[in-house]
């Protein structure tokens, strides 16, 4: 049993948390039997488009985003609109083996995987170790396994029936429930929740699956006057069971993680997310100083994968945007309006640069913009920006019955409105779901269905060196018999992004066919996919009955040729499996230029398909091909951010430090203290004369050869210039000892081996609290020598 975290009363049973430890010959089965049965769930529609849990392309911000949208399309339409959130008491130790068995039979499964089921529940028993207590062996007789793979597919089986009653206006995430209406009063809709809360709980009565009264809550939401927050919100209320929630006095109420105000300001929301990474910002900053501590390069990973995800959860309901388009159509004309989220955007930029401030060794006035730009860590904005797109994506790569797919679909204008908008024309979008929805380049929804595997397909690389295996495959192309026919395909991009595709088909090593052709906004891999298609279409048409084998370089393509259909370009794939199934193919792994003629040959087509016209201009881009722009349109955010912040920043205009990436910097792999001196060089926030006259420091010190300390004195220093022999090289030969500065700055790597090499910051210029802790620790052994030399003195010859 292990603690659940953020619980007052651990005395209460359900304040901890039961885990499983299963055999994991047992857990493998059990993937296998969950994975096939959610996919078949999935494909069949056995449950609900708005239930989730542990369903392919489904999670959990996707059902944010959905009732978020439901109530945001209410409010600015002049509704209200009212959500309730409950939960299954006990969830998996509901599930009732024999009701769990019916209730597979009633949805259409195999009688063998009911049984399968049937004898997975039962005969089970359990011991609990609790901190230094174990219990007996008891026998449990219902409910499924807390560890288990398969155990979260079935328990949504089992209570399926709650969301398909009502697949519109309910939502489901395992255990949490969240039922909301919406209308013109408040009134009508806890009227319509009272009625939908009884019918819940009619189904659970008589399925004995229990809500747990302590966590249901309900929360209003209106833009009105006198909305719900001036005015007594009425009551949830369930007669015929006894059961009523009132309107929480919390400033928010959370589901799935994410907090909901009356108005979806989501300030609660951001502050809760920044009081979480705030947590781990300090946990950063106990691991390192200055001096101490692990690289800044795996601290910033720190960054990147834990601070920035806790700050941004639940971006993808709650996150606005810059700007949207007005509420009111007499306003249309003006253009977009700000969103105002400012302010919560600040304080998650705020955490995240103490987050850089922890793991960067810089002083505490370092400049704010230069944080992001030497550690390559997106802006608040940026990041937020990036969640965006990266969610107009996935909204465009689902299938159509999924529930974002439906919400993205704006209305239309029903007749012609004073400022000229004609009657058929579409409505801005009003909505965060439907604004995002439109940022991504547009591509052919993908389908969903079962992968198409092939059965006589061949190994693809077998971890073989690729001048062995360039061998291996020409001796096999030799020994192939006559009647064989043997296509190699490939793909190429220019200079300009456009794809091109080529194949060539061999018979008895002579060449009896090619083709090419070009694709619209693609990457390589749509090409190779394009290619492979086109190739095995023209060898059905030469000869149908031989054997033919597909030769490609790629190993993703040949891994979606295989198997399940990638979303990129998925109908070259899915159309190649389902020729695959009517003739003998096979597909190898071709070793890419290792002068296999072959291959080669499908390279130079492919090259010269990319100088065609396109094939298809319907098809105006891939999902591979959007998804490099969505990550093209982060860079480019993040280099307009510097560009703009540029010259606020003179020592890094002077240094022509000019350029950002999100990439991380070559510099954080130095040690701490060599990293230090060159972010203090870069900032001028260091131990130098000027900063210490800036901030009105009394405890300055000049460098050992006399001069005040500057930046660039650790070329000039005469010290130093005695050791000029010695100075590393740099790529690019200096005409001066400035531009020798300037490039040294640039290149940390040769930074560090001149700071090895002339000990400057140890030996010549150390800063003054090193020199004040020299000369007291001198001071010291100095004090201890006196009264032994005296004593020495003293002493009789």
């Amino acid at each position: 049993m292990l603690r659940k975290p953020d619980k007052k009363n651990y005395t209460d049973p359900r304040a901890w948390r039961p885990i499983a430890l299963l055999s994991c010959i047992g857990k493998g089965l059990e993937r296998l039997v969950a994975r096939r049965m959610a996919r078949i769930a999935f494909q069949h529609t056995v449950i609900s488009p708005q239930q989730a849990g542990a369903l392919p392309t489904r999670s959990a911000t996707d059902l944010l985003a959905c009732l978020v949208h439901e109530i945001e399309h209410a409010l600015e339409n002049g509704m209200t609109a009212t959500a309730v959130t409950l939960d299954v008491k006990g969830a998996f130790d509901a599930a009732l083996r024999r009701r769990l068995q019916l209730r597979l039979r009633q949805q259409g499964w195999p009688t063998q995987l009911i049984r399968f089921i049937g004898t997975f529940m039962e005969n089970r028993s359990a011991r609990i170790r609790l901190e230094e207590t174990t219990t007996p062996v008891h026998a449990i007789k219902c409910g499924l396994p807390q560890g288990s793979p398969v155990s979260p597919i079935l328990f949504l089986l089992y209570i399926a029936d709650i969301f398909l009653d009502d697949p519109k206006l309910r939502f489901g995430y395992a255990d949490d429930i969240a039922l909301y209406r919406t209308s013109p009063s408040l009134e009508e809709n806890a009227e319509l929740l009272g009625k939908d809360l009884t019918r819940v709980m009619d189904w659970g009565k008589d399925n004995k699956v229990a809500l747990d009264p302590k966590k249901g809550e309900v929360i209003h939401f209106s833009r009105r006057c006198k909305g719900p927050a001036k005015t007594s919100a009425p009551d949830i209320v369930s007669s015929k069971h006894n059961y009523t929630i009132k309107p929480t006095d919390k400033p928010a109420v959370r589901w799935l993680g994410v907090w909901f105000d009356r108005r979806l300001k989501f300030s609660h929301h951001i502050q809760e997310r920044v009081g979480k990474a705030n947590k781990l910002v300090q946990h950063l900053r106990n691991l390192s100083n200055t001096k101490r501590g692990p690289p800044a390069n795996l601290l910033r990973k720190a960054i990147i994968t834990c601070v920035i995800p806790v700050l941004l959860y639940g971006a993808e309901a709650w996150y606005e945007g810059p700007t949207k388009a007005p509420q009111h159509i007499a306003h249309a004309r003006l253009g977009n309006v700000a969103t105002m989220q400012a302010e919560g955007i600040n304080k998650i930029d705020e955490t995240i640069r103490n987050a850089i401030r922890a793991i960067l060794p810089v002083w505490k006035t370092t400049p704010n913009n230069t944080l992001y730009r030497d550690t390559g860590v997106p802006t608040a904005r940026v990041a937020l920006e990036d969640a965006r797109h990266r969610f107009g994506l996935r909204i465009q790569a689902v299938h159509k019955d999924h529930p974002l797919a439906a919400r993205a679909q704006r209305e239309m204008w029903k007749k012609r409105f004073h400022n000229r908008r004609p009657a058929g024309a579409l409505k801005p979008p009003q909505t965060r779901l439907q604004r995002a929805s439109m940022l991504p380049e547009t591509f052919p929804r993908p389908r969903q269905a079962l992968g198409k595997r092939l059965t006589a397909a061949v190994s693809v690389t077998n971890n073989r060196n690729k001048k062995e295996a360039a061998k291996e495959f020409q001796q096999w192309q030799k020994d192939l018999p006559d009647t064989h026919l043997v296509a190699f395909s490939d793909g190429s991009q220019d200079e300009r992004g456009a794809v091109g595709w080529g194949y060539a088909i061999y018979r008895d090593g002579r060449k009896i066919a090619q083709g090419k052709g070009r694709l619209g906004i693609a990457e390589v891999f749509d090409g190779e996919a394009e290619g492979a298609r086109n190739a095995l279409k023209k060898a059905c048409q030469i000869d149908a009955g031989a054997q033919i084998h597909i030769c490609i370089d790629n190993t993703s393509v040949i891994a979606g040729l295989l198997g399940d259909a990638p979303t990129s370009l998925q109908d070259a794939f899915l159309e190649f499996q389902e020729i695959a199934q009517a003739v003998a193919v096979n597909v190898r792994w071709a070793p890419g230029h290792e002068d296999i003629e072959g291959n080669e040959e499908a390279d130079r087509l492919a090259k010269e398909g990319t100088k065609m016209l396109m094939g298809n201009p319907s098809i105006s881009a891939t999902y591979a091909a959007a998804k490099r722009k969505i990550r093209e349109t982060r860079d480019r955010h993040f280099r307009d951010w510097w560009q703009e912040a540029l010259p606020r920043h003179r020592s890094y205009h002077a240094l022509d430090l000019k350029t950002a990436t999100l990439k991380c910097p070559r510099e954080l792999s130095l040690p701490r203290g060599t990293l230090h001196h060159l972010l203090a060089c870069r900032s001028t926030h260091g131990d130098f004369q000027s900063y210490h006259r800036r901030f009105n420091h009394k405890d300055a010190t000049k460098c050992t050869c006399g001069r005040i300390k500057t930046p660039e004195h650790l070329v000039f220093c005469r010290k130093v210039q005695r050791l000029r022999s010695q100075w590393p090289q740099l790529k690019k030969e200096p005409q001066n000892d400035r531009e020798y500065w300037t490039e040294l700055i640039r290149q940390p790597e040769r930074f560090a081996a001149f700071l090895e090499m002339t000990r400057f910051y140890e030996k010549i210029c150390p800063n003054a609290r090193t020199t004040q802790t020299q000369s007291r620790t001198s001071e010291s052994r100095l004090r201890t020598s006196q009264p032994m030399e005296t004593q020495e003195q003293a002493s009789p010859s």
